[in-house]
């Protein structure tokens, strides 16, 4: 099903999507924010998959809102996005 080589093609793909997905999570506020009055704690771009709100002592406030969905569908556009870049730089790379 899956041979040998396509593992081998895998792999930069892979790597360039986790860090992708691990800088954005720092880096980048997520398009859609859920509403904090106060502000709070954002993790995900371009959903936010992990929301804490926090009053305006900076402490936080209840639980946090934990949508693995979203964690799913932030994992795919960076898995995408680093296809995309491989594929093309492989495509410019040809003799």
């Amino acid at each position: 099903m899956f041979s040998r080589d396509w593992f081998k093609r895998q792999v930069p793909i892979l790597a360039l999507a986790v860090v992708s997905f691990s800088v954005t999570n720092v880096l980048l506020r997520p398009i859609l924010l859920a509403i904090c009055i106060e502000g709070g704690v954002y993790r995900g771009f371009p959903f936010a998959y992990y929301t804490q709100c926090a009053d305006s002592l900076g402490t936080s406030l209840g639980t946090p809102d934990w949508n693995p969905g979203f964690l799913l569908i932030d994992l795919v556009v960076w898995y995408l996005a680093a296809t995309a870049v491989v594929l093309l730089y492989r495509r410019i790379r040809q003799p």
